[in-house]
């Protein structure tokens, strides 16, 4: 791969964690590759759609790549009086059961993700560690839909998310910190509020497909391709 590699001209990625980690592994000089923050059309349709998942309010958390769900599950045993919609994969799953305040759905249109996400109070992003470069598509979609988010506390996130500003962070694999968070923010409304308000400005200005176009016209004219 180092060898073939070296015919690219450049290198998207959607985290700085990722632009270091490539051009560390593959020996791409760092200059090669920019950083373009995840850029998408606003999910938003399904704002205006009934709930067809989960009764009476509830929280989310929705993906499958590098997920500690097995953190988030022995969280939500402490906090047996808040629902949560858990959208997964089965291999993201941990062993044994789940708690009655979980409900498990799986391999789900996306469609159906979004409506989950649409209609939760605030998502949950747990990581496995401190500097995976993961959850970006579920960070921008909560974010264009004005949700809060509450996510591990990773460097892989940080492009995105500001602790106090935008997000509620967490350390990784420790579910006593993590119930407490989410039972503050369920106690909480208008930080939800708050953040989800800060985290919509976000992605308005950073994560936007607009965004993409211009920086994909501005390669495309420094390349002396012309319009």
């Amino acid at each position: 791969m180092r060898k073939y590699l070296t015919r690219v001209d450049r290198f998207v990625v959607a985290s700085t964690v990722e632009r270091d980690l490539y051009s560390d592994y593959f020996k791409i000089e760092a200059s090669r590759i920019d950083v373009l923050l995840w850029s998408i059309r606003p999910p938003v349709e399904e704002l205006s759609k009934p709930a067809r998942f989960g009764v009476g309010p509830y929280i989310c958390a929705i993906g499958s790549q590098a997920r500690d769900y097995a953190t988030l599950i022995e969280a939500m045993r402490r906090l047996p009086a808040i629902q949560l919609v858990l959208v997964a994969s089965p291999d993201t799953l941990p062993p044994g059961p789940t708690p009655a305040n979980v409900k498990v759905l799986i391999n789900v249109p996306l469609s159906d993700a979004m409506n989950v996400l649409a209609h939760s109070e605030f998502m949950v992003l747990p990581l496995r560690d401190s500097v995976v470069p993961c959850g970006h598509v579920t960070i921008v979609a909560a974010m264009h839909m004005g949700k809060a988010i509450l996510a591990t506390n990773s460097s892989g996130l940080r492009d995105y998310l500001t602790g106090d500003e935008n997000a509620e962070l967490c350390p990784p694999k420790s579910p006593d910190q993590l119930a407490d968070k989410i039972a503050q923010l369920v106690a909480e409304p208008f930080t939800c509020k708050k953040l989800g308000d800060a985290g919509l400005t976000f992605a308005r200005q950073n994560c936007t497909e607009d965004n993409a176009v211009r920086y994909f016209r501005r390669y495309l004219i420094d390349k002396g391709v012309s319009e």
